[in-house]
């Protein structure tokens, strides 16, 4: 069996859909059942993986694009391969629509993964492309395809909420145990709360910090909060604003 994942953009700065995908095809790549899983993706400055081949059984692909991020080139590939599943992750993206598109053109089963792109929240950002996208393309994409997957049962009970009736996975995230190994801390005073993410706005910082800041003296002074993780630098920058005005930089 071949399958073939599809992702606009495996970029580190992109967050937690390019590190998921890629995890997930390298654990794939390990099933002695699986002749080939490859990845194809556009190319962007910093991918996490740059080589284009990653292990025997699969490699990953990067090709260029044009206006709206339409890529002729993963056009092209796509009419080469002779793949028995293709998995696309996220939505909106011209590429994962060009992999929807070509399989149901070959009859070839399809999965997307909708990475929390159909939450509430979500759908309120660029609230009128996306209503011009689901009438060109997106609607047409979820509604056909073979299965959707969903990481949550909170966000399954949204896509079952939008309408779409097609079977859906709710299958969590994997995790790497082995590069988390058990290890033995010394008690200390002093602890840390960490909070590791894409930092978006989205993900209620603002929250945190003007919590962090309703607290006592007495509980904050044997705590930290660390803050980590890539995104905007503009909206970095007024999140370091907004610390340093509560008077809470160390």
């Amino acid at each position: 069996m071949k399958i073939i994942h599809c992702i606009a953009s495996i970029d580190k700065s992109t967050g937690g859909p390019a590190r998921s995908s890629t995890h997930l095809i390298n654990a794939l790549q390990s099933i002695e059942e699986l002749e080939e899983v490859d990845l194809f993706s556009l190319k962007t400055e910093d991918p996490i993986y740059k080589e284009p081949s990653i292990k025997e059984k699969g490699k990953y692909y990067f090709f260029s694009y044009s206006s709206f991020r339409y890529s002729k080139e993963l056009k092209l590939h796509l009419a080469k391969i002779k793949a028995n599943i293709l998995h696309g992750h996220g939505i909106w993206e011209i590429p994962v629509h060009q992999m929807a598109y070509f399989a149901r053109k070959n009859h070839i089963p399809y999965i997307i993964s909708v990475r929390g792109m159909l939450e509430p929240w979500s759908m309120q950002q660029s609230k009128l492309k996306k209503k011009i996208a689901l009438l060109l393309y997106q609607q047409k994409d979820l509604s056909s395809a073979n299965c959707l997957h969903a990481t949550a049962q909170s966000e399954l009970e949204n896509i079952r909420k939008l309408g779409y009736t097609n079977p859906v996975a709710v299958i969590p995230n994997g995790v790497d145990i082995d590069k988390f190994p058990l290890k033995e801390y010394e008690q200390q005073t002093n602890r840390t709360i960490l909070f590791l993410s894409r930092i978006h706005k989205k993900k209620g910082i603002e929250i945190l910090i003007e919590a962090w800041c309703r607290l006592s003296n007495s509980i904050r002074s044997t705590w930290k909060v660390e803050i980590v993780g890539n995104g905007s630098s503009d909206y970095i920058d007024s999140l370091r604003n907004l610390i340093a005005s509560k008077g809470l930089q160390k």
